[in-house]
């Protein structure tokens, strides 16, 4: 024990060789001023992260993330204060791949990889100014900061699915009739939506930080920590299918202007809350920490990263790591032409109806530099063309982003069901007011890619960016009313076009 108290005074206050500052002060100021250029070189990124935080009702809770991080670290200050900080070239590795991570971001418009990448980023500056030792006393606080990152929301579609079935298996085990459509159910109180806000998307990401920091405090034992980790996700995801159920159930025993029906999410907190003291309540008599056992023992961690390299080293690295992504991004940007907008492309056999497009049906492409729209006509069957052209992409005005695409959030249309995907193309079924029935087919056209694959026009676009090769972009999609008769018309427009890049280089005048 003295041994151990005379490292953690005497290291503190030793002179360093340089500048006559002590070990720990030296590498704290130098964390403080890299972290600074980090939040300044994304300081756009932070921003949005903050600014979805306090929008997006599924993220509220990350406002508490910061002040429970510092907690933690505050719970390790007598072992933090028995270690000597280091640098550690892992760290850097780390930040480099934060980094990188950004620059994929950056050049793909996805904002989550930004935020990742900073996050990330951040997490390796402390490892790689304070050490591998320093870190390891520090694993817990730093893994839980990766719940500052605003990720989640991208699972929003499968939990709708998840929470309808669970929402309709409870009414036929009551004995109320309900009919299951994608995400629309249909009982004798009306016709309920399972929207994205209803997705329990909020539920399931404020459990998993609860349930991570429960599993961390009050348990010592990893096949427990797992243990409780999946009841508490388990228990989020029943409790939303089982919030929605009584909301319908509800209407169907009363009304569908009940109170309780229109105020549903409130109620549904409160649920939650419920079940999250129940949860407690049962796991408590499993926990096996001792609330004033030490978070770490010091004696564990001393010299772990000895050997590392040194800070003539590590600092320029990382230096480079954090500039590096900037410098190659104002390296590669290119210079973008104006483009006009797009003419309805002759398709033999079928004819353009005149007027201007009226249709019920439109396409969401927020930011879009141009939406052509166009009906065709070839005897009784009937098409409909949409081309969207991007002169750039940016934030806020991505061709592949959330809400772009056949329909928009919250809009009368909505997803209903995948169908039969044509040749390098994405198919699917929407529902709209009614109960009508359109089926749409989709492709995008980036860097010289065609595909209905999401994440294969993102992937391009990251090409084309990285590589000089533009911001431009495109999407194509046929739509049809109807059922299978629709797609058949869609598949017999297509053939008659040629190509879906010879039926966009028409409308784009390239030919």
């Amino acid at each position: 024990m003295a041994a151990e108290a005379r490292l953690g005074t005497t290291e503190w206050m030793t002179p360093a060789r340089f500048g006559g500052l002590g070990v720990w002060p030296r590498h704290l100021l130098l964390l403080g001023a890299m972290a600074g250029l980090l939040l300044w070189l994304c300081r756009a990124d932070m921003l949005a992260i903050i600014d979805i935080w306090a929008r997006t009702g599924a993220f509220h809770h990350c406002f508490l993330i910061p002040p429970i991080i510092g907690w933690l670290v505050w719970q390790r200050r007598s072992v933090l204060a028995m270690l000597t900080p280091e640098y550690a070239m892992s760290g850097v590795l780390l930040a480099g791949v934060g980094a990188l991570l950004w620059l994929a971001g950056a050049a793909a418009y996805v904002a989550l990889f930004r935020q990742a990448g900073l996050v990330i980023a951040g997490q390796g500056l402390v490892i790689a100014l304070l050490g591998v030792p320093v870190a390891r006393a520090l694993a817990f606080p730093l893994v839980f900061a990766l719940f500052l990152i605003p990720a989640g929301s991208e699972f929003e579609p499968i939990l709708q699915l998840v929470t309808a079935d669970i929402a309709v298996a409870l009414l036929h085990g009551v004995g109320t009739p309900a009919v299951l459509e994608g995400v629309f159910i249909e009982t004798p109180a009306g016709l309920f939506r399972v929207a994205e806000a209803c997705s329990g998307t909020a539920f399931l990401l404020a459990m998993a930080a609860y349930a991570m920091l429960v599993a961390a405090m009050c348990f010592t034992r990893w096949r427990r920590r797992i243990l409780f980790l999946a009841a508490a996700m388990l228990a989020a995801l029943l409790t939303n299918g089982i919030r929605a159920f009584g909301i319908m159930e509800l209407a169907n025993r009363t009304s569908i202007h009940n109170p309780i029906v229109q105020d549903h999410v409130l109620y549904g907190w409160l649920l939650f809350a419920l079940v999250l003291g129940l949860l407690m309540a049962g796991a408590s008599r499993w926990f096996d920490r001792d609330p004033d056992a030490p978070p770490a023992d010091a004696r564990t961690l001393q010299g772990v990263g000895r050997g590392e390299s040194g800070g003539r080293v590590v600092v320029p690295a990382l230096l480079l790591a954090l500039l590096l992504p900037r410098l190659w991004l104002v390296a590669t940007a290119p210079v973008e032409a104006q483009i006009p907008p797009p003419v309805a492309p002759s398709v033999p056999g079928w004819h353009v109806l005149p007027g201007s497009f009226a249709g019920e049906w439109r396409p969401h492409f927020a930011g879009a530099t141009w939406i052509g729209q166009w009906r065709y006509a070839r005897g009784a069957a009937t098409v409909d063309l949409a081309v969207v052209l991007f002169d750039r992409q940016e934030e806020g005005r991505e061709l592949v982003g959330f809400g772009q695409g056949a329909v928009a959030p919250e809009d009368v249309w909505a997803h209903m069901a995948n169908a039969a995907a044509p040749a390098n193309g994405q198919g699917e079924w929407l529902r709209g007011p009614g109960g009508r029935a359109r089926y749409v087919a989709s492709w995008y056209l980036v860097g010289g890619a065609v595909t209905g694959n999401r994440v294969d026009a993102k992937l391009a676009a990251v090409r084309a960016r990285l590589t000089g090769g533009g911001h431009g972009a495109a999407a194509i999609l046929l739509s049809a009313p109807g059922g299978e008769d629709a797609a058949r018309a869609s598949g017999d427009f297509l053939r008659a076009a040629g190509s879906v890049q010879e039926m966009a280089d028409r409308a784009r005048r390239m030919r």
